[in-house]
C-alpha cells in the first residue's frame, strides 16, 4: 500500500511499502462486539498522523504497473472502552464509496444537485 497525505498540516508525505492488516473490518459506527455489522472498512499498517483522514490509500497489484485507489484513510489508532490501543489504521473501501455515491445519484430526492448526479453517473456509470 501507499498513502499520500498531509499529516498534522505538514508538507505532503508519502508512506510506502505498508500492508493491509484486515481486509474486511466493521463499519466505524458498529459496536465492538457486533459481528453482524457491515464490513465497509479495511485496516492497514501505513504510518499516518492527525490530519491524514481522507487521504487516498493506493494498492499496487502484484506484477502490475500503476496504482489502484483502494480506499480513503479514515482513522488512526483508537482505544477501546478499557483503554487498549488497537494499533491499526482504518480506511473505507473505495468501491463502497462509489456504490453509495451512485445510489444517492440515482435518487432524485437525495438532495444532490442534478448536475452533480449527471457528473457522477457519467464518471462511474449508472449501476452500483
Amino acid at each position: 500500500l501507499l498513502v499520500i497525505h498531509h499529516p498534522a498540516c505538514m508538507k505532503k508525505q508519502v508512506t510506502r511499502s505498508c500492508a493491509v492488516r484486515t481486509a474486511q473490518f466493521p463499519v466505524w459506527t458498529a459496536a465492538a462486539d457486533d459481528s453482524a455489522a457491515p464490513k465497509t472498512q479495511f485496516t492497514h499498517a501505513c504510518d499516518t498522523a492527525s490530519g491524514s483522514s481522507g487521504a487516498p490509500v493506493y494498492w499496487q497489484p502484484p506484477g502490475g504497473h500503476g496504482l489502484v485507489l483502494a480506499g480513503l484513510h479514515r482513522a488512526g489508532f483508537q482505544r477501546d472502552g478499557a483503554g487498549v490501543c488497537d494499533r491499526v489504521n482504518k480506511a473505507t473501501h473505495m468501491q463502497l464509496i462509489i456504490e453509495d455515491t451512485l445510489r444517492k445519484a440515482a435518487d432524485a430526492g437525495s438532495g444532490m444537485e442534478a448536475q452533480d448526479r449527471d457528473l457522477i453517473t457519467a464518471t462511474f456509470g449508472s449501476q452500483p
